[in-house]
């Protein structure tokens, strides 16, 4: 008995602290990749084209999907980036101000991250924002004049009115699919209905154009639309600075 108890002593100790060693070290490489670092941005972007102002070469995406990150503070320093991709990072709205830096972002997506609200800074150009799979339940008002496409599915929206559309004159879809939403009542956007809107709602008071579409159509229009902005990105942006 005096040999199994210090033997199971020893054996217990040892795994119990390995573990913590080895965990104190996973934590610290989260912690220096969650910052949007030059190493990691030069793997991120892509795409190289002419600047909006049409005097110059740079790149005009960034796609930083699955890196974890807390911080995109570096990213105003690329101020020609068009399309932004930060799919499954965990960002917050506070982190997402910086936004405010790089004036002709079109596509925005965000899916998958720790946003609460629709809050981000005024974006003039653009035209495509997708949330899906965040925790939102807020919904403020937007300031796109050239926004044309939302995507706020699977997220904690259990409202909306139409103040929220107000300043989007050019919304050309929606989809609202798996909220909390029981009702369309009281949303007006003239542009937004006479075209096509998609929701999960099937109130008696939607309008007379909602419809239910599969997640997998859902992905394939959404898929569609922000690849016809990008084949029209130059006219769109020459349109706009004339």
């Amino acid at each position: 008995m005096s040999k199994l108890g210090p033997s199971k002593d020893k054996t217990l100790q040892k795994p119990a602290d390995s573990p913590v060693g080895s965990g104190d070290k996973k934590e610290e490489k989260p912690i220096e990749d969650t910052i949007l670092s030059e190493k990691i941005a030069a793997e991120c972007l892509c795409l190289l084209g002419n600047t909006y102002l049409g005097d110059s070469y740079a790149y005009l995406k960034l796609d930083a999907r699955e890196r974890m990150l807390t911080n995109i503070d570096l990213i105003g320093c690329y101020q020609y980036i068009q399309f932004i991709n930060l799919n499954n990072n965990l960002l917050n709205n506070p982190q997402l101000k910086v936004l405010a830096k790089i004036p002709c972002v079109i596509v925005l997506e965000i899916n998958e991250n720790l946003l609460e609200t629709t809050a981000i800074p005024k974006l003039p150009f653009l035209q495509a924002l997708i949330m899906k799979s965040n925790r939102i339940r807020q919904v403020v008002p937007f300031d796109h004049e050239n926004l044309g496409y939302i995507d706020l599915q699977n997220n904690q929206i259990s409202s909306m009115d139409d103040r929220c559309f107000q300043k989007l004159p050019n919304l050309l879809k929606m989809s609202i699919g798996n909220n909390l939403l029981t009702t369309t009542a009281g949303i007006k956007c003239e542009s937004l209905f006479r075209h096509q809107w998609n929701s999960s709602c099937t109130d008696s008071s939607a309008p007379e154009e909602a419809a239910v579409e599969e997640d997998v159509a859902e992905e394939e229009n959404a898929a569609d639309f922000t690849d016809d902005i990008i084949s029209v990105v130059s006219w769109t942006l020459d349109k706009n600075t004339e």
